[in-house]
């Protein structure tokens, strides 16, 4: 879900610093994600 993501970020002119810290933020919120929804702790608002 992520390939590209950081090449992507230094594309747009970000420091290598920051497209590793985005991505390794993105990678907590989907593994955050991920548990929320198996626990049936997160309920989308439709």
């Amino acid at each position: 879900m992520l390939n590209g993501f950081k090449e992507y970020l230094l594309d747009l002119g970000k420091s290598e610093n920051t497209a590793t810290a985005y991505l390794r933020d993105a990678k907590l919120f989907l593994v955050w994600c991920r548990d929320s929804l198996t626990k049936g702790i997160f309920y989308p608002i439709i």
